[in-house]
Formats: C-alpha cells, structure tokens, sequence
C-alpha cells in the first residue's frame, strides 16, 4: 500500500501517456495483488476507485507523483523495474539500470530534483537514487546512495518533505526518521505515538 501525498525510455514499444494536467489534489492510494489505484481526500477521508486495473498483472509499489514532470512513478512488480503512470492510469514500464534484483515496496519522488528513490533494508540493498530528467547524464540510471545500507530502518514507506531534499518515515515501532537521501543517513526524531 503507499499513499502519495506530493504534488524515455520505455521497455517497451509502447507510446507514452500524456503526464497529468496539473498536481492532483487528491492523494493516491494503491494496493492489491493487481494494482488498483485511488483518490483520496484527505481531509474527510473519502475515497473513490481512480483504476480498477492499471495494466499489470501485478503490484506497483514504493509509489509517488514527481512535480517535475506530473507523472506518478513506482515500481512494478510485474517488470522488476520503475513504471510511470500518465493520466491514462496505464502502467508503462521504463528500462532503469543499477538496481538490485529485489523488488523495492519504499520509495518516492523528490519534491527538490526530478528522481525516483527507493529504499530497501539489508546490507546488499538500501537507498537507490535514480534520475527522471531524460536530459540528465544519469536518466534512468539507479545508484546506491552512499552509506545507506546501514540505515537498516524497518519502514514501509517514505515521503518527501516539500520545502526540504530530506525523506521522513515512520518505522514499525513508530518513531519518526529524517532520512538525509544525499548522504544515506537517519536521524531518530522521536516517538509518534
């Protein structure tokens, strides 16, 4: 499940979906064993089935909207690799290199530079960072952020803040992690509650 609160190269030969017309101001909720995806209202806690199937026949997970490009990344189960979502709510898959042969269920996209990172615990993995301007040198090209893999957090999910490049999350005894996605650092800000 991830919850996005943020306002090409393509594996296929498919033809890319337009990028949504502005940020949405619903929150986006996708969960299932065959992605579904919904808006959320945040302040009422209403919800409404946006796709009942996003074209996959899997999950997508580690999921976020980039204000960069207003398209909403996350990764795909199906392809073991980064997916961006148009405003067609269809799944397309994109041919990222560098990442682990895992599948990544944390991530988002930063609110500060258009890239996609997606964290998972275990010395062999981490916090991988992987840029989403086709005129960057590194598009599309994951790396491993320095010293992340010692970050050995428990956490289900992440989200940028939007005035600042760090990452908060909340790990699964509930205190509250500023995630420093340069350096590949936390620091424990607390108990929430």
């Amino acid at each position: 499940m991830r919850l996005s609160l943020t306002c090409l190269i393509f594996a296929t030969a498919t033809i890319a979906a337009d990028p949504f017309d502005d940020c949405p101001s619903e929150a986006f909720l996708v969960q299932g064993g065959n992605a579904t995806l919904y808006g959320v209202n945040l302040a009422i806690g209403e919800y409404h089935t946006e796709a009942a199937h996003l074209g996959t026949s899997n999950k997508v997970n580690g999921f976020g909207f980039s204000v960069h490009d207003r398209y909403l990344y996350g990764w795909d189960y199906s392809n073991g690799n980064l997916a961006r979502i148009g405003k067609d709510y269809v799944v397309q898959p994109l041919a990222a290199t560098g990442f682990p042969s895992t599948s990544f269920y944390v991530g988002d996209v930063s609110v500060t530079e258009n890239a996609y990172y997606g964290y998972r615990k275990g010395s062999e993995y981490g916090l991988f960072r992987a840029s989403l301007d086709p005129a960057s040198t590194d598009f599309l090209e994951a790396t491993k952020v320095e010293n992340s893999a010692s970050m050995n957090l428990n956490i289900f999910d992440l989200a940028f803040h939007p005035d600042e490049n760090f990452a908060y999350s909340v790990d699964s005894n509930g205190f509250l992690h500023k995630i420093n996605v340069t350096t590949g650092t936390s620091s424990n800000l607390g108990y929430t509650g």
